[in-house]
């Protein structure tokens, strides 16, 4: 008799937003082990979190991070609104902008912040460019004091925004600044990361590959040299010779 396999019994386990939106439970998910839910990415409506209908155009991006108990205890990781929605705020005869820079946060976090600057009307391109500029330099002195919980936070509850708008009045008036993504920017492995054994190696070769060619050159050197036409012999030797005979 073949014997069968046990199989663990599944069960649902609840998924729980951080403190910032009081720990409601977003989800559930089911597992044998909770931990295997560690590392996990659950997108989640923002208006499901905060009550307001004005909201639903925004995703917020939690991931899995400890387990306590039976619940799955997550962190939040990214922020994004939706292009549609930005589309729809794009009148004629206006001008959208569109800027995307990196910032390093208190807790040296690396972030991608991307922005979107909407005119009434057409603006020139020095405008378009003392506006980014702006926009950059305020923000990174912002993100620089702050750790990335308090900037997300920021960003859900509208204060960085809204102060934004303000600051960037004094440039040009905006109809609208908003922050459509912000993440963890992913850290690439340059070239100089990279092992240099091979590349060592070859180095090393070179030089005995020049000896050779030194020890070839040396032994065409002899040859000439014997094969070098012995001198004449002088007239003086000649006579000698003759007045033997």
């Amino acid at each position: 008799m073949a014997r069968v396999k046990r199989t663990e019994k599944k069960i649902w386990f609840p998924i729980v937003a951080p403190k910032i939106f009081y720990n409601q439970v977003v989800g559930q998910i089911l597992l044998t082990n909770p931990s295997d839910a560690i590392g996990r990415i659950v997108p989640v409506n923002l208006a499901n979190l905060t009550r307001d209908p004005r909201r639903q155009n925004i995703t917020i991006k939690l991931k899995a991070s400890n387990v306590a108990g039976e619940k799955i205890h997550t962190e939040l990781i990214g922020y994004k609104i939706s292009p549609s929605f930005v589309k729809k705020l794009v009148r004629k005869g206006g001008t959208k902008i569109d800027y995307s820079f990196t910032a390093y946060t208190a807790d040296n976090k690396n972030l991608r912040i991307k922005t979107t600057l909407l005119a009434r009307k057409e603006i020139k391109t020095s405008v378009s460019t003392a506006l980014k500029k702006t926009v950059e330099d305020i923000l990174k002195k912002e993100i620089k004091k702050m750790s990335f919980v308090e900037i997300m936070q920021a960003i859900v509850t509208y204060k960085i925004q809204s102060g934004m708008k303000k600051q960037l009045a004094k440039v040009y008036p905006l109809k609208v600044f908003e922050i459509r993504h912000l993440g963890i920017e992913k850290i690439k492995k340059t070239e100089e990361e990279k092992p240099l054994k091979v590349e060592e190696k070859k180095a090393e070769e070179k030089p005995a590959k020049e000896e050779v060619k030194e020890k070839k050159t040396e032994e065409k050197t002899e040859k000439k040299e014997v094969k070098e036409i012995p001198e004449k012999p002088s007239k003086e030797t000649e006579k000698s010779e003759e007045k033997k005979e």
